[in-house]
Parts: structure tokens; C-alpha cells; sequence
């Protein structure tokens, strides 16, 4: 795993995974299993985006919208 590639962020494990992959859109389980026990937060390099995909880490940063929003919105296109 690298760490993620933007400048100032915090370090945090990467995964090539690639969330629009035929097999993971039959069955995304294996997929987001990667997510959750590569950490809290991981950096997908295909898509160039953070991810979170334990409940409560997840749960955590909705309800913190000063730490985790975006006025700047978002998109995976």
C-alpha cells in the first residue's frame, strides 16, 4: 500500500481497487471488506478519493460536517 498522494493530507493506506469493475458491481462485499480493514480512512488511487467504509467512523464524520464537508462538492466521475 502507498500512502496517499496530496500534498498536506494526512497519510493514510492506499488501495487499487476499482470500484466500477464488472465483478465488483455483481458483488461489492469482497470490495468494501478491502475498505473497511484497510483502515479508518484509505485512498482509493484509481478514483483519487478517500474513502470510509466502517459504520462508525463513518457515522462519526456526518455528524462533523466542519471537519468532513466539502463547500467545494464532490463527484467520482
Amino acid at each position: 500500500m502507498q500512502s496517499a498522494p496530496i500534498a498536506g493530507a494526512p497519510s493514510a493506506p492506499a488501495l487499487d481497487l476499482n470500484l466500477y469493475e464488472d465483478a465488483v458491481l455483481r458483488d461489492s462485499r469482497e470490495a468494501f471488506a478491502r475498505i473497511r480493514d484497510a483502515g479508518p480512512v484509505v485512498w482509493l488511487l484509481r478514483h483519487r478519493v478517500y474513502a470510509m467504509g466502517r459504520f462508525e467512523d463513518v457515522r462519526a464524520a456526518l455528524r462533523d460536517g466542519d471537519v468532513f464537508g466539502s463547500g467545494k462538492g464532490w463527484s467520482m466521475l
